[in-house]
């Protein structure tokens, strides 16, 4: 894989509050990331598990066709806590749908499922389109990894958010 220049981020607020909002039920988890997706406009979202040779969970992958997350906006998104764009909205850009999320805090939540949190995002932008990555770490969830964007020719716009090294047990 080739490597891009990235930007880190370190999210403004204390390690112990970062920690609390990254706990919780694996099912409320998942079902944070996935209203993400409805919030980024996403008329379907799919939820892929990989299990490992002894049929254990190793991966989950949430795929979603919205919108994606503009580049300029990562930075902002990622390295603050609260402030959300959501709260002042209330509604989504395109589909005009009631917002889920408003305190900027549901990020976090996928590290309730696992240690190694990956968003692949796709978004327009000045007529063409871009993609790039942002990284994620339980072990210091302070600090995000957020790519340079690169072009694309042409394809989908939408996020896909990979949850690796999965928390055990994963009950709900």
């Amino acid at each position: 894989m080739k490597t891009t220049p990235s930007t880190q981020v370190e999210v403004q607020a204390q390690p112990d509050h970062l920690d609390s909002l990254a706990k919780g039920k694996p099912l409320f988890a998942l079902a944070e990331v996935i209203w993400n997706a409805f919030d980024a406009d996403a008329h379907e979202v799919r939820v892929l598990v990989k299990e490992n040779g002894l049929g254990g969970v190793e991966e989950i992958t949430i795929q979603d066709d919205g919108h994606g997350l503009p580049h300029d906006e990562a930075v902002i998104a990622f390295g603050y806590l609260g402030g959300s764009w959501k709260k002042k909205a209330g509604r989504t850009i395109g589909e005009k749908r009631i917002l889920h999320g408003r305190e900027g805090k549901g990020r976090f939540k996928a590290f309730a499922l696992g240690n190694e949190v990956n968003w692949k995002t796709t978004f327009q932008a000045n007529g063409s389109q871009q993609e790039f990555r942002i990284l994620g770490n339980r072990s210091n969830l302070k600090k995000f990894t957020i790519e340079t964007p690169t072009a694309l020719k042409a394809g989908l716009t939408g996020t896909v958010v990979t949850i690796s090294q999965l928390v055990e047990p994963l009950g709900v």
